[in-house]
């Protein structure tokens, strides 16, 4: 049911794996380490692969010869298993509240490592959902959740639905002041198409309410996720929207992508997802 957050995170990943701005030796090979974790998932993938320098026509490296590895401190949970095309698989189902790390050996370009903490789950309330217009297939919808009162929080809200077997990403609105999308990025959300990504600084209460309207085929099974992100996953989201906004903009500052990888690039960031259908 929440394979759909992975399938388009790492269809991001990939797609601006060859557009990361670097401000280092250009001339140097890097390895890119790109890992999601999920609470309660029935597995954890990565991904690995190398630059290619600026004197290369080559296009991206994909690694499926590396030691990938997640630990628990300095205690080894597993060694991820290789699927070929530089894609990586464990079989272990990570624990909301935990710090992670991860190792990747890469045989021609040594070792690089990152370490992360999946959030808390948080439950999804769906509050009610109300056919606004049959004919173009516009619903609006009202959820609910508890935000943590100690911490800051920050989350990634996505809607899809079943079509033809596949999950299919959904368009929605929203008039939500910290939502709204604007000429000039808040600093603290960002709305757009498909996904919203935002924090808490502007919640007033500990009880958050959002209503939007979704375009959706009325006659499928649409679906709401509500992911509890961790900061890591925050800033890299961010910074990927922002390289795209910029990208083909002759006035557009350079964005430089956010890595938590050290040693390297990429991104190790942890998530935890709650999903309801919107009924």
């Amino acid at each position: 049911m929440r394979h759909l957050l992975y399938i388009a995170l790492v269809l991001a990943l990939v797609s601006c794996e060859k557009e990361i701005p670097f401000d280092g030796d250009l001339s140097a090979q890097k390895v890119v380490l790109n890992c999601y974790i999920g609470a309660g998932e029935l597995a954890v993938y990565a991904e690995v692969s190398r630059t290619e320098t600026v004197l290369s026509d080559e296009p991206l490296t994909f690694v499926s010869n590396a030691v990938v590895q997640l630990f628990d401190g300095s205690t080894l949970i597993g060694t991820f298993t290789s699927l070929g095309e530089g894609r990586y698989v464990l079989n272990y189902t990570p624990e909301a509240g935990k710090t992670y790390n991860i190792k990747c050996a890469d045989p021609l370009l040594g070792e690089v490592q990152a370490e992360t903490t999946v959030p808390n789950n948080v439950a999804l309330e769906v509050v009610n959902v109300e056919i606004a217009d049959d004919l173009e297939g516009k619903i609006d919808i009202d959820i609910r959740f508890e935000d943590g009162a100690s911490e800051d929080d920050f989350y990634h809200l996505l809607l899809y639905t079943d079509f033809g077997g596949q999950p299919n990403l959904l368009s929605f609105e929203t008039q939500e002041e910290f939502l709204r999308n604007t000429d000039e990025l808040s600093e603290n959300s960002f709305f757009y198409f498909d996904d919203c990504l935002f924090d808490d600084n502007s919640f007033t209460s500990q009880s958050v309410d959002i209503r939007f309207t979704a375009f959706a085929l009325l006659e499928t099974d649409n679906r709401i996720q509500l992911v509890h992100v961790s900061s890591d996953y925050f800033n890299y989201r961010k910074s990927l929207k922002l390289a795209t906004d910029a990208s083909g903009n002759p006035f557009s500052q350079p964005v430089q992508i956010y890595s938590n990888i050290q040693g390297g690039l990429g991104i190790f960031a942890g998530y935890a997802a709650d999903e309801q259908l919107m009924e």
